[in-house]
């Protein structure tokens, strides 16, 4: 959809698996509450990496959290317009791509 392409991680551990595979996403889109390795231990362990340090995170949960770090946005799940995720998405990202 809009020309963006997608990983998929099934919780925190599952995605720092894939950084640490050579995945190199614009954006992360996070949730907060997720089995294993829930969104703010992962971003931290983000933030932690200077590898991934600069790659920004929208946090996208039902429970957003009171405190979210310097994330680039905070929507709060089946309350927001899926257009407004999309275009925070192409904003936020530092490669974005003219779309077609």
């Amino acid at each position: 959809m809009r020309g963006l392409e997608a990983a998929a991680a099934t919780d925190g551990l599952d995605a720092l698996a894939y950084l640490r595979s050579g995945g190199l996403p614009s954006v992360i889109v996070l949730d907060m509450r997720m089995p294993n390795m829930d969104g703010s231990s992962f971003q931290r362990a983000l933030k932690a990496d200077r590898r991934w340090s600069s790659i920004p995170v929208i946090i996208y949960s039902a429970f957003p959290p009171e405190r979210h770090g310097d994330a680039f946005a905070v929507l709060r799940k089946a309350t927001t317009d899926p257009d407004l995720l999309l275009d925070l998405i192409a904003a936020a990202s530092p490669h974005r791509r003219p779309l077609e």
